[in-house]
């Protein structure tokens, strides 16, 4: 929940083991067995799903997405998005 409330947020991976009330280690592990993917991974999946939203109902363009959705770099987006 905490990464999808933050998903246009900077947040790290830290963050998210605080607000899991564990250590980063310990909330990577966590994550992954009910998820089947890394926290990074998760948060990327659900920048890139709210993107593709954006890009279909929206005049912006994909920099101003990229950013709307938390990538710093929109030649990373892209690469991402790409994928």
């Amino acid at each position: 929940a905490f990464i999808d409330e933050m998903r246009t947020e900077p947040v790290s991976l830290a963050d998210a083991a605080i607000a899991a009330c564990c250590s980063p280690a310990h909330a990577t592990r966590c994550f992954r067995a009910v998820y089947g993917l890394g926290p990074i991974a998760y948060l990327q999946r659900v920048r890139i799903a709210h993107a593709r939203r954006l890009l279909e109902t929206t005049d912006l363009s994909a920099g101003e997405v990229a950013l709307r959705v938390g990538f710093v770099s929109q030649p990373w987006f892209t690469r991402l998005f790409t994928r």
